[in-house]
């Protein structure tokens, strides 16, 4: 029985992992895009770079992972979805 609810769980979880990719595929291209394009940022250090496009991701990252969880009947850690 504890498998078997493990195994619920870990399909649940995927279903919200599949969910937030698919809700995001949109918004990360415009994100990256935006990014890229601003005024400020070097092409020429692509650490930079890709630093400030996690900082812009991050928040809306988290807020998909947050809107996904509440359609779904098991408890999960959204710090830890959002690193998957």
């Amino acid at each position: 029985m504890k498998k078997q609810k493990e195994s619920s769980q870990v399909e649940a979880e995927a279903q919200v992992i599949a969910t937030v990719k698919e809700q995001l595929k949109s918004a990360i291209i415009k994100i990256i895009q935006t990014t890229v394009s601003s005024s400020g940022v070097s092409l020429e250090d692509p650490n930079s770079l890709v630093t400030r496009i996690i900082q812009q991701l991050c928040p809306v990252v988290f807020q998909a992972v947050h809107t996904a969880l509440r359609m779904s009947s098991y408890t999960f850690n959204a710090e830890a979805l959002m690193a998957r």
